[in-house]
């Protein structure tokens, strides 16, 4: 299997494909990780692009909760995958902090802060 871009992407390609018995050539033109892992300074994200009061509006809270979490969890699986394999590398957990740059009133910062806890309860139960 021929997996083209030694990145972050292609990286846990290949890695995928290898622990499961599959043989894999990785290329790149560049040196891996170079490209754009670089330039998005490789940071890796359990947060995504919408609040959860943006997800519990379009799937409701349950289907939302789900999505956090799963997104919770590939990062965790990273981070497992990571120590795991041995890897040197300066993967280190962080705390969230939600900061809003006047895109949301008070109203709409305490209601984001009110699902993260039930999602949060949740999580932990």
């Amino acid at each position: 299997m021929l997996v083209v871009g030694g990145g972050i992407t292609g990286s846990l390609a290949a890695q995928h494909l290898a622990a499961r018995g599959v043989d894999v050539t990785v290329v790149d033109r560049e040196q891996p990780g170079l490209g754009s892992t670089a330039a998005s300074t490789a940071m890796l994200q359990w947060e995504i692009d919408c609040t959860l009061g943006e997800l519990t509006e379009i799937y409701g809270f349950d289907r939302a909760a789900q999505l956090y979490r799963r997104s919770v969890a590939a990062v965790q699986g990273l981070a497992g995958l990571v120590e795991g394999l041995g890897f040197d590398c300066a993967f280190r957990p962080r705390s969230t902090l939600y900061i809003s740059a006047g895109e949301a009133g008070p109203s709409a910062l305490r209601d984001e802060h009110l699902l993260r806890g039930r999602w949060l309860a949740r999580s932990v139960a």
